[in-house]
């Protein structure tokens, strides 16, 4: 049973500021570790713990250390508000001598351990969440059936509707983000020799270039379970306060979700700084994309776009503008802030939403693009349901998020030309958002199960 000691009592986001110490031993066999780890899961059962100390106080670095080391003492028990089935502990480590061929990877460059992992536990804890989404909507779907109300099953009545189909909906994008994000990792792993040398670093890799999406996965998956599972209880009434129905631990348990891998906030920021690093260096073409942008603002209004000939064509528009939108608002940021951009954290926070979406937009659209090429009409009705609801949900969404950051950054006729701007991009007839849903709601409570395969 193995556990991984990262975060401290003082630096939990700010992993790589650990006072934990490792210093060479005189005779240069072990390094001596010195510190204490918090909210260790599987602290007090591991065998072998992976230990993220400061080489001298100064080179991050990672270390393998077995719990019979002489100085290792795991913590009591945590008492927790939820997945009280986890051991979490403390991790008290006091002249441990852990011998050097014991380093994990080379001197100073923990941080490539440490965030990789984080990487794949995010994309992992983002695809768990939509498990959990998943094994909830039947819970609310049957009991909606079952419970009665005014002379009704209250699965009839239109606000249960809403909530069951807003639920599948929102399952449906981050499991459809879920499957293309791993997806394209597979890819870049296709042809990795995993016997080979190199086969570590070239995961690693692979990691690191899809690290904006786990960290959108992770905020998606875990936002999203946060809504089930509090709509779920609402379903349930009274009996989903009660702990004799399994809803009240689901709700406890989920809670912290929306913390550990990184915090939610981490994961926002994170997404837009690595995005406006990868342009910086060239990797990304967000330069390009936002002067193109800007060509097509000054040379007049677009004529009238011509449908693609797909299903979804209005929406397939209506994802495109979504991205323009995304990069007006990113241009202004970067423009009026320039390098200072991290310290306008609600702004960050915005851009990332904003990319979020256009992610999750273009995803669904795909998702039911290719069900469509795969079946009849109405064998994919409901995907298509589902992913009209996500996609103009997500443009009224968008238009209130890009209009909070434009005040910030704009004034004047500036932000009334942006704000005009805004508008052209996401103008959109609106869809009956209530009669999508219910048809997804009845969809589920008729199957008595999530509606996709």
């Amino acid at each position: 049973m193995g556990a991984y000691c990262l975060s401290e009592a003082t630096s939990a986001s700010d992993a790589l500021n650990c006072k934990t110490k490792a210093v060479l031993s005189p005779d240069r066999r072990h390094y001596i570790l010195n510190g204490s780890k918090m909210w260790i899961t599987n602290g007090g059962i591991a065998d072998v713990y992976v230990v993220f100390a400061k080489v001298d106080g100064e080179k991050f670095t990672a270390f393998i250390v077995e719990r019979g080391f002489p100085g290792v003492s795991p913590g009591a028990e945590e008492h927790k508000m939820g997945i009280r089935g986890s051991s979490t502990t403390p991790l008290n480590l006091e002249n441990v001598p852990v011998p050097v061929e014991n380093v994990l990877g080379e001197i100073g460059k923990g941080h490539q351990i440490a965030f990789n992992i984080l990487n794949m536990g995010r994309l992992k804890l983002g695809a768990g969440c939509i498990g959990a989404c998943k094994y909830l909507i039947p819970e609310a779907a049957k009991w909606a059936q079952e419970r009665e109300a005014f002379g009704h099953k209250i699965g009839d009545f239109g606000m249960i509707k809403e909530k069951l189909g807003g639920m599948v909906v929102r399952t449906y994008a981050a499991e459809t983000m879920s499957y293309r994000t791993t997806g394209m990792i597979d890819n870049l792993l296709e042809d990795v020799d995993q016997s080979a040398p190199a086969a570590a670093q070239q995961i690693l890799q692979a990691l690191q270039e899809y690290a904006v999406e786990c960290s959108i996965l992770k905020v998606v998956g875990t936002e999203t379970l946060d809504y089930v599972v509090d709509e779920t209880v609402q379903i349930f009434g009274g009996y989903g306060f009660s702990s004799d129905y399994g809803v009240e631990r689901a709700y406890r348990d989920q809670r912290v979700n929306r913390i550990f891998e990184g915090t939610n906030e981490i994961n926002r920021l994170l997404t837009v700084d690595m995005l406006m690093k990868r342009s910086m260096k060239g990797q990304l073409a967000l330069m390009p994309a936002a002067q193109k942008l800007l060509d097509e603002v000054l040379s007049g209004p677009p004529p009238e776009d011509v449908e693609d000939g797909q299903p979804l064509g209005e929406e397939a528009k209506l994802v495109e503008g979504a991205k323009k939108a995304a990069l007006l608002v990113a241009g202004s940021a970067v423009q009026k802030y320039l390098q200072a951009l991290a310290d306008e954290q609600e702004i960050v926070g915005v851009l990332s939403n904003l990319v979020i979406d256009v992610y999750a937009m273009e995803s669904v659209l795909l998702r039911a693009r290719k069900k469509v090429g795969q079946s009849t009409v109405d064998g994919c009705a409901t995907d298509l349901d589902a992913a009209r609801c996500y996609i103009y949900e997500a443009a009224d969404r968008m238009e209130l998020e890009a209009r909070r950051a434009l005040a910030r950054i704009a004034e004047g006729d500036t932000l009334r030309s942006q704000l005009a701007l805004l508008r052209r991009f996401l103008r959109h007839t609106p869809a009956d958002i209530i009669e999508l849903k219910r048809r997804v709601a009845n969809r589920a409570m008729e199957l008595k199960r999530y509606p996709f395969a």
